[in-house]
């Protein structure tokens, strides 16, 4: 660098080699279970049963203390930063250093908006329900008749939303934003693509080695909210496709 400044490239490198600690599997220092939301606790079960089936009859048997340790929400019984952004109370957001905030804006004449927090496992859901979807028709090429169809697949939204939560840059303390237009959702979070580009996966053949948040995403696979094969870009454009609707678009 005496010679000339360093390109972005070179310092991205630099950040890659310094920043290679999983956030997500930080301990939340004086967070305890109290901290965490009964209803998400139960969600999580739910989900964990679901994602592994043959599970069900033993995992009705498990204290929430065992069940957050075998789904790796927790650490030996300790509170990580996964299990805060995923299941804490909203009071507990103090615990790690995080905005833990999900901003949906209607954009328009009319704009409004609104800022959910934490438990995402929870408030996913209710981001989604605030986006308006509703049924029309659709006039496919080389068809007289009309298909019906919802505006957006619901799976779909969950699925980006929930990869913006799974593969966010946390040390960058930034919110998630869904912007809704007339025509569009806009997802926005913080962080490229850790491996890879998206049209790697839009064929569903390429599978990632290494997520940024390892510990986040291994949880949020287990409790049914990602997948981690690198399915989730193909279902969203096979989702569009099947519908004859534009692909999906990322920057």
């Amino acid at each position: 660098e005496s010679l000339a400044a360093l390109d972005m490239k070179k310092y991205e490198e630099i950040r890659s080699q310094v920043v290679n600690e999983d956030w997500s599997k930080q301990i939340a220092e004086g967070a305890t279970i109290i901290d965490l939301d009964e209803d998400a606790i139960k969600k999580a079960r739910e989900g964990y049963k679901e994602h592994y089936p043959k599970q069900k009859k033993e995992v009705d048997g498990w204290s929430d203390a065992v069940f957050l340790d075998k789904a790796k929400i927790t650490l030996n019984g300790k509170i990580t930063n996964t299990a805060i952004l995923l299941l804490g109370k909203p009071e507990s957001l103090h615990y790690i250093n995080h905005i833990g905030e999900i901003v949906w804006r209607l954009a328009g004449k009319d704009s409004v908006g609104q800022v959910f927090t934490i438990p995402f496992l929870l408030t996913t859901t209710e981001v989604m329900q605030k986006i308006r979807n509703y049924p029309f028709k659709l006039f496919p090429r080389n068809s007289f008749l009309p298909g019906e169809g919802m505006k957006y697949d619901s799976e779909v939204i969950l699925e980006a939303l929930h990869n913006c939560i799974a593969h966010q840059q946390y040390q960058q303390n930034r919110r998630i934003v869904v912007i809704e237009r007339e025509d569009e959702l806009e997802f926005r979070n913080c962080g490229g693509f850790y491996e890879g580009t998206y049209e790697d996966y839009i064929t569903g053949e390429c599978t990632p080695t290494r997520y940024r948040n390892q510990f986040l995403a291994q949880a949020m696979a287990n409790i049914k909210m990602i997948d981690t094969e690198g399915f989730g870009i193909h279902k969203m454009f096979m989702s569009q496709k099947e519908r004859w609707l534009p692909m999906p678009d990322y920057d």
